[in-house]
């Protein structure tokens, strides 16, 4: 069953755009941190089992992030952002200040990486806004 239900969370997933855009979707589906809820996969698989495999398709999208070039990762940043209604220096700034965007049993060296990764798109951002 484990299977099934984190392939559905893969489906899920995959019908949004962007890894930016996927991760404010898993922080929007947590209760309290590292506990996700889905109420339609709840409702066949039950919410451990729903929220054992969004935590870890969030492991896997955050490990997507930090193993993609800035130059693509500013591309997705911006298709986040279109997903969000929001400028992409507002989206970043999103990112940054949701604590519910990182997973909690994450090393620290990771955490610094994305928040690295993060304050670059940011200064990237804020430059291509200046210059618009």
């Amino acid at each position: 069953m484990m299977k099934q239900v984190g392939h559905e969370a893969s489906r899920t997933l995959s019908a949004i755009q962007g890894q930016f855009a996927r991760l404010a979707y898993l922080a929007s589906l947590q209760e309290t941190p590292g506990n996700y809820r889905h109420w339609g996969l709840a409702r066949e698989f039950g919410d451990e089992e729903v929220s054992r495999a969004f935590h870890h398709s969030h492991r896997m999208v955050l490990e997507t992030v930090l193993q993609t070039d800035l130059a693509e990762l500013l591309g997705d940043l911006k298709l986040g952002a279109e997903e969000e209604g929001q400028s992409p220096a507002e989206f970043v700034e999103y990112l940054l200040s949701t604590p519910l965007v990182r997973t909690l049993e994450w090393p620290s060296h990771s955490h610094e990486h994305f928040n690295f990764v993060l304050e670059s798109l940011r200064s990237l951002a804020r430059a291509r806004a200046r210059r618009s």
